[in-house]
């Protein structure tokens, strides 16, 4: 028994868009395609190095700039600190911890803050500035 015209065995339908538009994957097209890959990868990764070496970041090899010392004078006076004194601060900004009598402290000139000693001049190896007001309460001293 024939089967009907309907059933009859036709070409799949990916076979028949290849055929009728000529998408045959061909050496020459892979080898266009990934010609074309490596191209886009290398202008990606020109730009991603182009950018870093834009950016000012050293080199791992790099060796450090050496700059000559700097001679800073700390504009603050030193004194023993007395509660009788009235009119400061009753902590150190820093430490946060109380002030007590005949502790050495530095009274920034500029604004007048207070803080102990030890914990300013660490302060000011770090940042050139009054950590409650951030005026500047160093000068460079050229030598």
């Amino acid at each position: 028994m024939p089967l009907p015209p309907s059933f009859a065995a036709s070409p799949p339908p990916i076979t028949a868009i290849v055929e009728t538009y000529g998408l045959r994957w061909t050496n020459n097209n892979l080898a266009l395609i990934a010609i074309c890959f490596l191209i886009i990868l290398y202008l990606i990764l020109l730009n991603f190095f182009k950018s870093e070496l834009e950016s000012g970041s050293e080199p791992a090899g790099a060796l450090p700039v050496v700059r000559e010392p700097e001679i800073v004078r700390i504009e603050a006076s030193v004194f023993s600190y007395k509660e009788a004194d009235g009119g400061h601060d009753d902590e150190c900004a820093i430490c946060l911890d109380e002030f007590e009598d005949a502790q050495k402290c530095r009274k920034m000139n500029n604004c007048g803050h207070i803080f102990h000693h030890r914990c300013i001049d660490r302060w000011l190896k770090v940042d050139r500035r009054c950590p409650l007001c951030r005026s500047c309460v160093c000068v460079v001293v050229h030598p």
